[in-house]
């Protein structure tokens, strides 16, 4: 996340992409990926980085 802090100190966090993988909710999917190397996923980051 991208965060700015404006005059009033308040900071607003902006996403810099996405993860997908073939779980679809918290409960069953492993903690420690390193555990479970057959599980995939991936990482989209925002457009507006590539140019960063």
């Amino acid at each position: 996340m991208i965060g700015c802090v404006d005059k009033n100190n308040f900071i607003e966090y902006k996403p810099i992409g996405f993860f997908s993988s073939k779980y679809t909710l918290k409960t069953g999917s492993p903690r420690q990926g390193i555990l479970k190397p057959e599980t995939n996923g991936v990482i989209i980051l925002d457009t507006i980085l590539s140019k960063a």
